[in-house]
């Protein structure tokens, strides 16, 4: 059994992305733990400032923002905090499925929620070909957000009514949980948010070595699919 650990990152007019780390339910416990030393490690350098779990949320961790803006003008240990975070899904032997859908030129009038569902039903195909290949199953734990909780449900229910034919679905079942309290999700924040930021134009040089060095830790374990932007109203 493999907890699906699954969150989004994204940024408007480029791409959506979603990842789903593949956890084996075995590692959990030695994951927490580690996710938590990844976060006393940047806690440190200002630990009257930065609660020592701090919630790793990858794109203030990367940018020196929210929590972590005491720390703003000390690149190197952000980095080595985020490298920290990185290897500890490493270490739990996560298998990394990164999902994209290029952002629409007319999106509708809710466009995170049009793009994330375009994701989501993407996902779901490519997980159960996954967990068909490695012969396991996996139950998703999702980042928690109030819009579109019932439309996920929807999807993965219209998705496992699909697999019926061929002897059901792999995937159990979806929950949502805080991420502040997950550090699965958390893990995954900072995989999916560093390639949508390694794969932009514009870094700097400095940032986009960083970036290169860590994603290339965890590459061969990852696959990623990018699709064109989906079809809107009038397009």
């Amino acid at each position: 059994m493999r907890f699906a650990y699954l969150d989004e990152s994204y940024e408007r007019g480029d791409a959506y992305w979603l990842g789903i780390c593949l956890v084996p339910a075995v590692e959990a416990s030695a994951l927490r733990a580690a996710i938590a030393a990844a976060a006393a490690l940047v806690a440190n350098g200002a630990p009257s400032l930065i609660p020592q779990d701090v919630e790793l949320h990858a794109s203030q961790l990367f940018g020196g923002a929210g929590a972590f803006a005491p720390i703003k003008n000390a690149p190197p240990l952000r980095i080595a905090g985020f490298r920290a975070g990185v290897r500890a899904m490493q270490d739990a032997g996560t298998q990394t499925i990164l999902v994209g859908v290029r952002w629409a030129d007319r999106p509708p009038r809710s466009p995170v929620r049009f793009h994330r569902m375009e994701a989501v039903r993407r996902l779901f195909p490519l997980l159960e070909g996954h967990l068909a290949h490695t012969g396991e199953d996996a139950l998703i734990i999702a980042d928690e957000e109030e819009g579109t909780t019932r439309d996920v449900f929807r999807e993965l229910q219209a998705h496992q009514e699909t697999m019926r034919s061929s002897g059901g679905s792999r995937v159990h079942d979806v929950v949502f949980v805080n991420s502040r309290f997950s550090p699965g999700v958390q893990g995954t924040d900072l995989i999916t948010f560093l390639h949508r930021r390694r794969s932009r134009a514009g870094n700097d040089p400095r940032s986009q070595a960083a970036l290169e060095e860590i994603w290339a830790s965890i590459a061969e374990n990852t696959t990623v699919h990018l699709h064109p932007a989906p079809p809107t109203a009038g397009s």
